[in-house]
């Protein structure tokens, strides 16, 4: 589900399972079209291409 986040995700959309966050990744220095992996008190836990494979974390 689409939520607003509870850190900052600089304007980028953050969806929610109920345990973790993830967001586009658009600075794209590990992987270009992938999403970063949060807890819920924002901190990263790991980055993932577009079809959600770790890459790092």
């Amino acid at each position: 589900m689409n939520v607003k986040a509870p850190f900052n995700s600089h304007g980028q959309s953050a969806f929610f399972n109920g345990k973790d966050y993830i967001t586009p990744d658009v600075d794209g220095h590990n992987v270009s079209e992938g999403w970063k992996k949060f807890s819920k008190k924002g901190v990263r836990l790991s980055t993932y291409d577009k079809y959600l494979n770790r890459v790092k974390g």
